[in-house]
């Protein structure tokens, strides 16, 4: 991805996407697609994950609810998707190796492609550039502290 990055106590954020706070995740806007993952603090709260399991494609995602679910050594859920829309590409490298998405989170790791039904509407909800960054800051912050205690 050719966006800018910044580091924030480990964490790497990217500026130009855009970000569902409530569940950590992306979006990132490619013509008349849009890409999903989960963004670098969500991976790590999430911990070692050792199972990815998608939504078929065709299948239909909403803002807010699973895009696929998660399996970790500490914890199994959903991945809540950043928009609405349909399941076009699923990322079959992370489902044969879910550990790259720590290494690579908003790269090879990505999650999912979808042809979104309603982009706009779903964009109010989300967190982009300056916003975003002052969200994951904080976010990261009670993450930290939060492990210490």
């Amino acid at each position: 991805m050719c966006a800018m990055s910044e580091e924030i106590q480990g964490y790497r954020f990217l500026n130009g996407l855009y970000y569902w706070r409530h569940g950590h995740t992306w979006a990132k806007v490619e013509g008349e697609r849009v890409r999903i993952g989960l963004d670098s603090l969500g991976v790590d709260m999430a911990g070692d994950v050792i199972l990815v399991r998608f939504k078929g494609i065709g299948g239909a995602v909403e803002q807010g609810k699973p895009a696929c679910t998660i399996e970790s050594a500490k914890w199994a859920g959903p991945v809540e998707s950043p928009i609405s829309g349909e399941i076009i590409e699923v990322n079959q490298g992370v489902r044969r190796s879910p550990r790259v998405m720590r290494k690579d989170p908003y790269g090879e790791g990505w999650l999912s492609l979808v042809s979104p039904s309603r982009f706009e509407a779903d964009a109010s909800n989300l967190v982009t550039d300056g916003s975003a960054l002052e969200c994951f800051r904080s976010e990261v912050g009670q993450w930290i502290e939060k492990k210490k205690g």
